[in-house]
């Protein structure tokens, strides 16, 4: 039962779906269904989901989730995510991420793929 002096407090800087599988991991110590809660069934979805989360397991000093985030997207690195996945890294001092990150630009079949996406170009662009 609520409590009339109860007041409503609001999470800044968190969409609901990541706030949800924050307290899910909270309460049970376990990822949630990365998929699940924005409604798309897909890898993207997954590795968004795990970017969020790692971002806030790390604003709230979390970091048994914060490395179970950094490992999946360790496993989920592509061509359409590895910039945004790189820059959080960095932002996060996430250093196995960064490697894996750049182990995966490097390799030749990649490579290429990376120089041309909008996201990644900007890494091969020299002065």
């Amino acid at each position: 039962m609520k409590d009339q002096n109860t007041q409503c407090i609001k999470v800044e800087d968190m969409e609901a779906p990541v706030f949800k599988a924050l307290i899910h991991f909270i309460y049970w110590d376990v990822l949630p269904d990365m998929e699940e809660p924005f409604g798309l069934n897909s890898r993207w979805a997954a590795t968004l989901m795990a970017q969020h989360l790692l971002a806030a397991a790390d604003r709230y000093a979390l970091e048994r989730l914060r490395l179970l985030c950094e490992a999946r997207l360790c496993e989920d690195v592509a061509i359409n995510t590895v910039a945004t996945t790189l820059a959080l890294a960095e932002q996060h001092q996430c250093i196995q991420l960064q490697s894996v990150c750049l182990k995966f630009i490097a390799l030749p079949e990649n490579l290429k793929d990376c120089s041309q996406t909008p996201k990644t170009n900007h890494l091969f662009m020299f002065s």
